[in-house]
């Protein structure tokens, strides 16, 4: 009998002892689990925060990019909009010294990128536009009392444009301030910078260093 009850109560101590140890894996398992848990949402936390600051940053330098790039496209075109209405030099025919025939007077004009030319007549006129960095030659004919200047372009479809009875002195002067505005076109020199009278200057100071 003392046997037996012995035997028994060892029976129900292994059964405590297991059921305790199972107990304490149950509560092992269950805090892993939590940490677990807990570290995988810290880190996704954390990639979606780096996420939105990438974002953040991204959008921010996209903007700056679009305020210097407006602010760069304003500049340029400014400095287009002063080269373009800068009037360097302008040349007319003889008519232009009698009245009332000067109405009629055909006109040479150079600007910073441009030459033009108006061939004005009694009742109409033609303009024609040539950009100094086309152009290829310059060529001056001389008589006894006036001169013609005849420029020549690499774009224009009769390829040159002649103007006829100018001073002599104007032709020539026309012709070095063209061809100094094309040199200084080639070499990327920025003009604007100058006045007009010191640019002139300049150019005829170039043309006779050259000559």
């Amino acid at each position: 009998m003392w046997d037996k009850l012995q035997k028994n109560k060892i029976t129900s101590d292994l059964i405590n002892f297991k059921k305790l140890n199972n107990s304490k894996k149950n509560i092992s398992l269950g805090f892993n689990n939590h940490g677990i848990k807990s570290l995988t949402s810290n880190y996704k936390n954390r990639i979606v925060e780096e996420k939105e600051a990438s974002q953040q940053e991204g959008l921010h330098q996209h903007l700056k990019e679009q305020a210097v790039k407006s602010e760069n496209d304003r500049e340029r075109v400014e400095e287009m909009v002063r080269k373009s209405n800068r009037l360097i030099f302008s040349i007319s025919t003889f008519l232009s010294y009698v009245f009332p025939w000067s109405l009629f007077a055909s006109t040479l004009e150079i600007e910073e990128s441009r030459v033009t030319f108006i061939f004005r007549q009694p009742f109409s006129s033609q303009s024609h536009s040539l950009e100094v960095k086309d152009i290829s030659n310059i060529f001056i004919e001389k008589d006894l009392f006036f001169a013609s200047l005849q420029v020549v372009s690499r774009t224009f479809i009769q390829n040159d444009i002649k103007i006829k009875y100018l001073r002599k002195s104007d032709a020539m002067k026309m012709r070095i301030i063209i061809e100094g505005m094309r040199t200084f076109m080639n070499k990327n020199i920025d003009t604007s910078n100058y006045e007009i009278k010191e640019l002139v200057d300049k150019l005829q100071e170039l043309y006779t260093v050259r000559a």
